[in-house]
């Protein structure tokens, strides 16, 4: 079982961060606009299905023609594309600088230490939990922000568009 994360562990943890706060904003809000953009797709798809069918489609109060609403289409695929990748490239890089500034604090904290608790414990063991730490830490960062902070908003941004055009069945 894992161990609960005291108040203090957890604010420590902000401030070895805190020179990448800019950075965890900044993509941040590149998934918020990713969330965003993912939403548009669905509209559009069923805009064209609309148009293929017979029905009148109405973009907001654009009427669209079958080639503006393909072109709409692979643009706004276009820019899902992009947007996920610098999501991509930002998350994993901001892993890897982490894991470089954990390693090097903990190396610099390692050699501070007196010399009788390197008698006390194998150098090995201690090189080893360092390490291990620092690629959890890098694995975590990298992962939640490609994976599941992304799905976990547009999720939520899915929920509330479900809800403004049927609340019945946003609810259910």
């Amino acid at each position: 079982m894992a161990k609960r994360l005291s108040r203090g562990q957890i604010w420590q943890i902000f401030k070895l961060i805190r020179p990448y706060w800019g950075v965890i904003f900044g993509l941040s809000g590149l998934i918020l606009v990713m969330a965003l953009v993912n939403q548009v797709s669905p509209l559009l798809n069923r805009a064209l299905i609309d148009l293929l069918t017979g029905k009148i489609t109405y973009l907001g109060r654009i009427s669209l023609g079958f080639a503006s609403l393909i072109g709409l289409v692979l643009f706004v695929r276009a820019v899902q594309t992009i947007i996920n990748r610098i999501t991509t490239h930002i998350s994993r890089l901001l892993g890897m600088r982490l894991q470089f500034h954990l390693r090097g604090l903990a190396f610099q904290h390692l050699l501070n230490l007196s010399i009788s608790y390197y008698s006390r414990n194998q150098s090995g063991k201690v090189m080893s939990r360092v390490s291990r730490g620092a690629d959890s830490v890098r694995s975590i960062i990298s992962n939640v922000g490609v994976h599941v902070l992304p799905s976990a908003v547009t999720a939520l941004i899915a929920i509330v568009v479900v809800v403004s055009f049927n609340w019945v069945l946003g609810v259910a």
